[in-house]
């Protein structure tokens, strides 16, 4: 006489061959990965939205970038690196620049 299985198999629920769901979305399928822009001048600050205007480079065009909060300012500064040449790069979603 054969010993009866312990539990349910997927087979035995007839889901064997069902696609396994995926990992969930990357930054990249959200439209939100970090892109390297140079900063072309100090900040300026914006009186109105009490914020801080960035003026960056990205991929030869110009654009500004509004960050409103010390939470977003510290972002900036965590992910940002001064390089070789005395430059300063910024790491910022690519969604957030905005052209003059």
């Amino acid at each position: 006489m054969e010993k009866p299985k312990e539990g349910l198999t997927a087979k035995d629920l007839g889901i064997a061959n069902m696609e396994k769901p995926k990992e969930g979305l990357s930054d990249e399928d959200l439209g939100i990965a970090l892109v390297d822009c140079i900063l072309t001048n100090p900040p300026k600050e914006s009186r109105k939205l009490g914020a801080l205007i960035f003026e960056v480079e990205y991929q030869g065009k110009r654009y500004r970038l509004g960050v409103i909060g010390k939470e977003a300012l510290e972002s900036i500064k965590k992910h940002g690196y001064k390089d070789s040449n005395g430059r300063i790069h910024l790491r910022v979603p690519q969604t957030v620049l905005n052209e003059p």
